[in-house]
């Protein structure tokens, strides 16, 4: 099945950090304009350094599309490594993930 809608993995915790950084892009989805304002919210390639920036690379999304298909891919891969690694630990791991993606763009 190419669409994943569940999993073999033991769950282990109940993926509440999954369900809040969910929740959390949404909301920032919903604050900025929907991925269609983005005066003020997109990154500014070449403009000095910016590490908040970095952080919110995290949570901005253009379009519903790309804020249901990263959700998807959140939910189905989030709760295997939440479960394995622990709330904290995947937390670190998730803006660690997109730190580094936005550091290497900017």
């Amino acid at each position: 099945m190419i669409i994943p809608y569940s999993t073999d993995a033991p769950i282990h915790h109940f993926p509440y950090m999954t369900i809040v950084l969910i929740v959390i892009n949404c909301i920032t989805f919903a604050i900025t304009g929907m991925g269609y304002n983005d005066e003020g919210w997109l990154l500014q390639y070449g403009n000095g350094l910016h590490p908040l920036e970095w952080v919110a690379y995290n949570f901005l999304h253009f379009g519903i599309g790309h804020l249901l298909g990263s959700m998807f891919f959140l939910w189905a891969f989030g709760i295997v490594v939440e479960g394995k690694l622990g709330w904290w630990k995947f937390l670190c791991v998730y803006l660690s993930i997109g730190i580094l993606a936005g550091h290497s763009f900017n």
